[in-house]
């Protein structure tokens, strides 16, 4: 029914949308495309005016973001609701599913944005907390969109209760189906929380050694020495025997040292004497003992042992090249040939 207070100009106008539905919702939807377009241009404005300030706050750059993701289309389902007919199902089912898309983009990005500025911050000081970190954003934001789901199909009429109970039943089931997903998950919690190794950590499994780059729910990634990334399951890591290299305080190194035949026996007997002289001379390493092992045809052959003051294997090239510059100095000054420094 028509209000009396309608003026008599707009009455033909009402009267024809009353009698014609297409009109109708040709005006209900062209006024929310109208409304949405212009609340969007007033949040770009206050979006474009923040960015000009001087000094732009966590809660600023936050408030930035969510203008951002702020969507149109979401807007007019909402404003479709508004102008449109009062106590509408069909309204009603479109603008919470309008308001739960635009709530949970607005959710995952906060998430995400926090999530990631304590991740950038905690890399720096502890990696270990953040890859902890890093994880718990990933599982918050997977219950975000389990619970904003739940509340809407709570609102549009879903029997919540018998819903979880079905979920449950699947759940059985899918956990079954998916045993090996979910032995990477597992592992993933046990890796960050035990801690056997930390994005940054030098590792070997088997015969495969690289640097951790990252720690995620089903893999783990390496950057071997040679360049290429390798990617184990995080269950696989855990059933193999790891080797932390970083935290090494200092790497034993074995070296098979030989002199010529032909070297006196007098000098012999002096070359481990030698050999830590030259060790005391190479930085950041420490003599532990030289002693001949066997003697061939054509060499006396030494077993040679130091430690060297770094996890690092990238230092142990650099350490071997000063070692075998200054014993082939420090023996050839002595009238001794040196054939062979080598890894055993």
């Amino acid at each position: 029914m028509i209000p009396e207070s309608v003026s008599p100009l707009l009455r033909p106008a009402i009267d024809l949308m009353a009698g014609n539905r297409f009109i109708y919702w040709i005006v209900v939807i062209g006024s929310s495309a109208v409304s949405a377009i212009i609340i969007k241009t007033l949040l770009n404005w206050l979006r474009h005016w923040l960015r000009k300030r001087e000094k732009i706050s966590l809660i600023i750059e936050q408030v930035i973001d969510l203008i951002d993701k702020t969507d149109l289309l979401a807007l007019v389902f909402i404003f479709i609701y508004i102008w449109g007919e009062p106590n509408t199902r069909f309204l009603e089912i479109i603008m919470i599913s309008a308001l739960t898309y635009q709530v949970g983009k607005w959710g995952l990005s906060f998430i995400r944005n926090w999530n990631q500025r304590f991740f950038a911050q905690l890399l720096q000081k502890d990696a270990a907390s953040a890859a902890t970190i890093n994880l718990l954003g990933t599982v918050a934001q997977g219950a975000f969109i389990v619970v904003i789901t739940l509340i809407a199909l709570s609102e549009v009429g879903v029997d919540i209760q018998a819903l979880l109970t079905g979920l449950g039943v699947g759940g059985i089931a899918v956990a079954l189906a998916a045993q090996n997903i979910l032995g990477d998950l597992l592992a993933s919690f046990s890796i960050i929380l035990d801690r056997p190794f930390t994005v940054g950590d030098q590792i070997s499994i088997g015969p495969d050694t690289g640097t951790v780059e990252y720690i995620g729910i089903k893999t783990t990634r390496l950057r071997s020495p040679n360049g290429e990334q390798i990617i184990f399951s995080n269950r696989d890591m855990l059933n193999s025997r790891i080797r932390n290299h970083r935290r090494m305080r200092r790497r034993r190194i074995e070296y098979k040292l030989s002199v010529a035949r032909s070297t006196p026996m007098d000098k012999v007997t002096r070359v481990p004497e030698w050999i830590r002289e030259s060790a005391k001379r190479t930085e950041k390493l420490e003599f532990d003992r030289c002693h001949i092992k066997q003697a061939t045809e054509n060499t006396y052959d030494f077993e040679l042992v130091v430690w060297i003051d770094s996890s690092a294997l990238a230092a142990l090239p650099e350490q071997q090249e000063q070692l075998l510059v200054e014993a082939a100095r420090i023996l050839s000054e002595n009238g001794v040939e040196l054939r062979a420094l080598q890894l055993q």
